[in-house]
């Protein structure tokens, strides 16, 4: 982060930030410290003591404060991880197409497993495919890698799928319909195969060894379009090193943790930026997460149509 960035977050956080009373000898912490710690220790990932050692403040105080930052971060989520409007989804919608070619996109969306730390009584249940402990981190982008939306905690055990069902923005297209969030039916999203083809979101044929020329022109051109969700999960954990492995013994306080980074992430893609800036100036809140069943075979027969169409022109 530049020193110009750094105090641009100093000066975001310095409203919501309480400066605790005087005690004994030992000065009091000042937004611009505690943002400093907030900002060293998930980027450099050691330990709470090594950490307090190096800013001259006990393990303990510094764990305070970091987490002071965080929860503050996770407040100010609504204002640098938003949806974009409908003339914000033209501009979005054109960068992905000089990208790759594929027509409507208006983000990406995959799942990113984070290792952490699990209840002694429920391991079992954050089990992910590769045998470790995770939680799901579920995340849409622009082609510019800033985030859209994210939803975090699914267990690790859980797929994409599942972990999209899970989600608020899930419940909201399902309840209030796709043209709430997508404005016509010409725009969707892009995943990869684990997640269901639908008008709304864009996946892959399925490859059984029976792909046609144009169905595999399609699932090239597609990928092509996709990979910048992992690009942007990689620049994410590449800054924030902790996401590596979280050393947090509460789900929800990992959870926290996940989010503050990932607002940390767009603030520093979106400050001094000119295309999507303005962005940050309202709140658009999605609805509080709820899980229900939803059986759409009609919405599925029709992406399969949308689908082919695409295919047909690329």
């Amino acid at each position: 982060m530049r020193k110009d960035s750094y105090q641009e977050l100093v000066r975001v956080i310095a409203p919501l930030y309480e400066v605790k009373c005087n005690r004994g000898d030992a000065p009091p912490v000042t937004v611009e410290k505690a943002t400093l710690m907030a900002l060293w220790y998930p980027a450099v990932n050691v330990s709470m003591y090594k950490a307090g050692d190096r800013f001259g403040v006990a393990s303990s105080t510094l764990f305070k404060e970091v987490h002071k930052i965080v929860d503050i971060l996770c407040q100010l989520c609504n204002k640098f991880i938003v949806w974009p409007t409908e003339a914000e989804a033209t501009i979005i919608r054109q960068q992905f197409k000089d990208r790759a070619g594929y027509p409507g996109v208006i983000g990406a969306i995959d799942g990113c497993h984070i290792d952490v730390l699990v209840p002694a009584n429920d391991q079992q249940s954050y089990i992910d495919r590769k045998m470790n402990h995770s939680i799901l981190l579920q995340g849409i982008c622009t082609a510019t890698k800033l985030f859209t939306n994210v939803s975090i905690g699914t267990p690790g055990s859980c797929n994409d799928c599942r972990a999209l069902r899970y989600s608020s923005f899930y419940q909201r297209v399902i309840q209030e319909g796709p043209d709430s969030l997508f404005f016509n039916a010409n725009n969707h999203l892009v995943g990869d195969k684990a997640y269901p083809n639908r008008t709304w979101l864009l996946t892959p044929y399925k490859d059984y060894g029976n792909l046609t020329l144009v169905q595999r022109q399609h699932n090239y051109i597609h990928s092509s379009t996709r990979t910048v969700i992992e690009h942007c999960f990689g620049l994410l954990k590449g800054r924030w090193r902790c996401l590596l492995r979280l050393q947090l013994k509460r789900i929800d306080r990992a959870s926290n943790f996940i989010m503050a980074c990932c607002v940390l992430h767009n603030f520093c893609f979106l400050h001094n930026d000119t295309v999507i800036e303005d962005m940050v100036n309202d709140e658009r809140h999605m609805p509080a997460q709820v899980t229900d069943d939803y059986h759409d075979a009609h919405n599925a027969q029709l992406a399969k149509e949308k689908r082919d169409r695409i295919a047909s022109v690329l």
